[in-house]
């Protein structure tokens, strides 16, 4: 198994009783706005990273960008992504157990955020060995 990245781009995260989440209002592949500037009250990114468990992340830096605009980023060490994020992340693969991995999870809230203009929300995420391919949100006109 390889390492990758998956994105979901939505309106709200709601974290439950239970260790639930739901995920309110998920957007495609782009959001559309009747017209532009447009102010939204809130917009969320629930940013997965997997890896194999023989093969943890040792550093991890995320940006996000709207329109080339930074306007969040989170960078992590080994030592911080020990604390952060527990061995329960670690599930099977397969069902013989023969192929462990880890699930890293990161929720990003911007809320309200400034929509000045047609688009695109990226992520970027690079590891101490690579950048993960992460999907873009983009953003026009109805």
């Amino acid at each position: 198994m390889d390492r990758h990245a998956h994105v979901l781009y939505c309106d709200d995260i709601r974290h439950e009783l239970g260790g639930k989440i739901t995920f309110v209002g998920a957007y495609g592949a782009s959001l559309l706005v009747n017209e532009f500037p447009v102010t939204m009250p809130k917009l969320c990114a629930r940013l997965d990273l997997v890896t194999p468990a023989s093969r943890l992340f040792e550093h991890i830096e995320i940006q996000i960008l709207l329109n080339e605009k930074k306007i969040g980023d989170l960078k992590l060490a080994s030592d911080e992504l020990n604390k952060s994020q527990p061995e329960h992340h670690i599930s099977s693969v397969r069902d013989d157990q023969s192929e462990l991995a880890q699930t890293l999870h990161f929720d990003f809230v911007f809320s309200p955020i400034q929509l000045d203009a047609p688009g695109r929300l990226r992520i970027i995420v690079n590891t101490e060995s690579e950048e993960l391919q992460v999907l873009s949100l983009s953003i026009g006109k109805m």
